[in-house]
């Protein structure tokens, strides 16, 4: 087998992060070069700076449809990443009620909720999800009925990529007065998106998901909404973010989402011939694979797999032995030894979950790089199907259904 000094590395794990793009290099270094000043002097520098921050709020907020005149305009807070955006929207969006919450949140959703719940006498529902892990909107309805501080869905879901019915939860939600946050991290970029179309309260992306820099993202924050800041200091952004702004993470975060956003215009079916390329090649080789959620829609750029009878973390080291960069589900996570609770949500047996592998393209990746890939998966998985024990049987991939309860 070959190692990984021999081989090319082929970076299939986007959904973690996104390389930079050659030209946000060029335009950070250009700004950092001449943005010297705190956007918050009132010297000739620092209102510069400012004309650079403020210019790409103004202009991101109308690329996501967002309101930008009139006696409520809609709000873009930058934040240091997707992280600290759904960490403010949740703390700062949640009213009296309880907070409703799909499976397949990020751990920084689920996990501010839960010292929520532990902490600060808020209480957490759980939404279910049929075998595609799509949400019950029927049960979502029947929680709203009873009344709700605040409900959050993730749009694109990380590991999975599936893509949830946000017209639809936004009008069960507008319906009922219940603020609605949705975690676009996987989806800014890569689907179009307008809020003016879908009423939600709040979103949040993070700049190196789409080939921007690490250490800048968004929250969008609808104007009627009713947003308490985390964080107290400054007036930056209106306290809703005090700390100086960067312009040159700024000028990062714009320059990838213009590039990225040409990237989609163009081609924008790449992502999913990649993927699909992949899943074919995949299928072809192992009849018994599972792609989770493949029924559903999906983000173009992620694919989830399992097959039965192979343990994730030996796949995963097998790949990284021949230059193939992937994961088994968000990077926050990578640390732990833990199945995907949101595949066990979908109702997956534990072969399913002992071996379930991400692959994410991004808009640097080509076709090449995927038949190079392709091979080494197929590879790898079968020198480790050889591996074992005559004994052992690959157990039929099947879900176990999951009842949706009131």
């Amino acid at each position: 087998m070959k190692n990984m000094s021999q081989s090319p590395l082929l970076y299939l794990d986007n959904n973690a992060s996104t390389p930079l793009a050659t030209p946000v290099l060029e335009a950070m270094v250009n700004c950092a070069r001449c943005q010297h000043g705190n956007p918050a002097s009132p010297h000739q520098s620092g209102r510069k700076a400012r004309q650079v921050v403020e210019l790409v709020r103004e202009n991101t907020l109308a690329d996501l449809g967002g309101e930008i005149t009139g006696t409520q305009p809609d709000r873009l807070v930058f934040t240091s990443g997707a992280t600290e955006a759904n960490n403010i929207a949740i703390r700062g969006l949640a009213k009296d009620g309880p907070i409703i919450l799909s499976p397949g949140e990020h751990p920084s959703i689920d996990r501010v909720a839960q010292y929520m719940a532990k902490n600060l006498n808020a209480s957490i529902v759980w939404l279910d999800v049929n075998q595609e892990g799509v949400i019950y909107l029927e049960q979502l309805e029947s929680y709203l009925r009873r009344g709700a501080g605040l409900v959050s869905v993730i749009w694109g879901q990380h590991e999975t990529g599936i893509v949830q019915p946000m017209g639809s939860i936004a009008a069960l939600c507008n319906k009922f007065g219940v603020p609605l946050h949705t975690d676009a991290t996987q989806i800014v970029n890569k689907i179009p998106i307008n809020v003016q179309e879908i009423p939600i309260s709040a979103l949040t992306f993070s700049a190196h998901k789409f080939h921007g820099p690490k250490g800048i993202g968004g929250l969008f924050v609808r104007g009627s909404a009713d947003l308490k800041p985390l964080l107290w200091g400054g007036f930056q952004q209106a306290g809703m973010r005090p700390g100086t702004e960067s312009p040159v993470l700024v000028e990062g975060l714009r320059t990838a989402w213009l590039w990225s956003q040409s990237q989609m215009g163009v081609s924008g079916s790449s992502l999913s011939e990649m993927r699909d390329f992949l899943e074919h090649q995949l299928r072809n080789a192992f009849p018994e694979v599972v792609f989770h959620g493949d029924s559903a829609l999906r983000t173009p750029q992620t694919s989830c797999f399992s097959v039965p009878s192979l343990d994730r973390q030996a796949l995963l080291m097998a790949l990284d032995q021949v230059g193939v960069a992937c994961s088994t589900g968000a990077a926050c996570e990578s640390g732990a030894v833990q199945t995907s609770e949101f595949l066990r949500a979908m109702g997956c047996t534990a072969p399913l979950l002992e071996s379930a592998i991400r692959l994410s393209v991004g808009y640097l990746n080509t076709r090449q790089e995927m038949e190079q890939a392709s091979d080494r998966i197929i590879n790898s998985i079968k020198n480790l199907q050889r591996r074992i024990s005559p004994q052992s049987t690959t157990v039929p991939a099947r879900r176990e259904g999951l009842k949706m309860v009131d």
